[in-house]
């Protein structure tokens, strides 16, 4: 190797010694779904570079479901599952080595969509009307713990069956009084239907929310990057809320040309998943973290759905450990 004239020996070995770049550590998320609006933070954080700057290479993954997204996981096939966290409970119950490692949206789940002028003002409404429903959806689990806390059983709700396709299709067209789905099914339905949102989650029904979930084996192996990843999350989820809710729509849609979401319709669910963020148990909390008096709850109700069937303490199912780190200064 020759180097210029004047060149000093100091800088020559500087030079010559300087050590390699280190490469970014690659971390693959699984979406549950397309992206939309509880997963605005992933592209902000991605359109934005902070993840490349926080030494990370992260590639976000399209998905079929909440229950495929926690088979990926479970299966080694990707290191960060994100979705509804009950099919965690559900998949730890039965033998699988993954948690919850940040809860970011404490209320996610299902969801009672009706009409805006219905009669139907409160879930005990819904006796003797017609509700439509997808087997493969969150709803047939829950619908006995659910009519139970209204004095009622299923035979009370005349529950009409169909496949996803034609979900949206039977409500808009006034074929049924209620749809039981997901809370964010609202920003699709309403356009198609002037409707009004009761989510489960206010009348009684204890589920983990919507967050991040790992196997125990990332855990172990990835933790830094996970370190890294969660705090780079929290920075973009603070971000979105103060103010740039918008432009959190827009990286989505630079980033997902092809997006099923318009920018009004992705705006929309950004704005309703904003006050979910915090439970009264965590109100004083980093963002993510997770509290085992929620958890106490929502193990009796699991058990109650029959969504687990042992016996659990609530750190069975999620540790706190990467959101504290994330969250030091």
């Amino acid at each position: 190797m020759s180097f210029p004239r004047g060149l000093s020996l100091a800088a020559i070995a500087m030079v010559s010694f300087a050590a390699p770049v280190r490469a970014a550590d690659h971390l693959s998320v699984q979406m549950a779904f397309y992206p939309q609006g509880p997963q605005a933070y992933l592209f902000v954080a991605q359109e934005k570079g902070w993840f490349k700057e926080a030494g990370l290479d992260v590639e976000i993954l399209d998905g079929r479901g909440s229950n495929y997204s926690m088979q990926v996981i479970s299966g080694g096939h990707a290191d960060i599952g994100e979705g509804q966290l009950a099919p965690l409970a559900s998949a730890r119950d039965k033998g699988a080595k993954v948690k919850i490692i940040a809860e970011w949206f404490k209320k996610d789940g299902p969801a009672v969509i009706v009409p805006a002028d219905s009669d139907i003002k409160t879930p005990a409404d819904l006796k003797g009307k017609k509700a439509v429903l997808i087997a493969s959806g969150p709803w047939p689990p829950i619908l006995d713990p659910f009519f139970k806390l209204f004095k009622m059983t299923q035979q009370d709700v005349s529950l009409v069956y169909v496949d996803a396709t034609s979900l949206f299709t039977t409500y808009a067209t006034n074929k049924v009084d209620a749809m039981l789905t997901v809370d964010l099914a609202y920003s699709e339905a309403n356009p198609m239907r002037a409707s009004r949102l009761m989510s489960a989650a206010d009348f009684g029904v204890k589920l983990p929310g919507n967050g991040l979930f790992v196997s125990e084996d990332t855990l172990a192996k990835k933790r830094d990057a996970l370190i890294r990843f969660v705090r780079v999350a929290q920075r973009a989820i603070d971000y979105t809320y103060d103010g740039h809710e918008e432009e959190a729509a827009q990286a989505i849609r630079k980033m997902r040309p092809d997006s099923k979401l318009g920018a009004e319709r992705l705006l929309s669910q950004i704005h309703m998943f904003g006050p979910l963020r915090p439970s009264p148990s965590t109100q004083d909390k980093p963002v993510g973290w997770q509290s085992d008096a929620d958890w106490i709850e929502r193990i009796a109700f699991l058990k109650e759905a029959k969504m687990i069937r042992d016996v659990h303490a609530p750190r069975d199912f999620f540790n706190n450990e990467i959101i504290e780190e994330a969250s030091k200064k």
